[in-house]
């Protein structure tokens, strides 16, 4: 097969994305399977360790971590030297350059997730500067909001899964308002969860055209 270069126009790339949607849900779930594969990968760093590890991070959405232990393997495959070519040796060789293919694929994800802004334009690592539970943000209607708030209120989902991959609360609630901010005050108790079913909840009542003629208004809403 060819080789992968991370193009979704590649038919190798489009093949080892279908791998690795397709990979089925360990019995104990994601987590314990990151879990159990960093584990694994400590006592033996092989490829099938690597990838597993990978495909966790992947599932996961854990892209920083998933960007890491990739460029450092596909390093050290650029380093190592090149096997000698053997009778019999073909499978190995195919082997070999399926496992670069599928690690290509995880990259270009991994990286292109990376990239991306939220709706206001933050990106990950600028969230690193927030005390990302206790820390108001300014919202459009509401003076008590963390950024977690916030992303759910707004239907934000990057952002949402930007602040939690670097550590935010999703049980955290509502607080007392901040009276330096614009605003009233969203109900005190209220966690990110109950704020995003609230949010969806209040868009389905709406007509669609009224929703439509609301996004044409305010496309940061869309």
């Amino acid at each position: 097969s060819s080789a992968c270069t991370g193009n979704d126009n590649d038919a190798a790339c489009r093949s080892q994305r279908t791998e690795v949607n397709n990979v089925e849900p360990p019995r104990n779930g994601w987590i314990c399977e990151e879990k159990e594969a960093s584990k694994a990968i400590k006592y033996e760093r092989n490829e099938t360790n690597i990838l597993r590890l990978a495909i966790s991070y992947h599932k996961l959405r854990h892209w920083e971590k998933l960007q890491v232990l990739i460029s450092s393997e596909l390093s050290s495959l650029e380093e190592s030297p090149k096997e000698e070519t053997v009778a019999g040796g073909g499978n190995n060789q195919n082997s070999s350059k399926f496992y670069r293919n599928q690690l290509a694929v995880l990259l270009k994800d991994a990286s292109n997730n990376l990239a991306m802004e939220t709706k206001e334009g933050t990106s990950m690592k600028e969230l690193r500067n927030f005390d990302l539970d206790s820390t108001m943000v300014e919202h459009e209607t509401f003076n008590n909001l963390n950024l977690l708030h916030y992303a759910a209120s707004m239907g934000d989902i990057r952002l949402l899964e930007n602040a939690i991959a670097l550590g935010a609360a999703i049980d955290f609630p509502v607080k007392e308002p901040n009276h330096n901010l614009k605003g009233e005050s969203a109900p005190i108790g209220a966690t990110p969860l109950l704020l995003a079913c609230a949010t969806l909840a209040m868009y389905g009542s709406i007509p669609q055209e009224h929703v439509r003629l609301m996004f044409r208004e305010q496309p940061s809403l869309a």
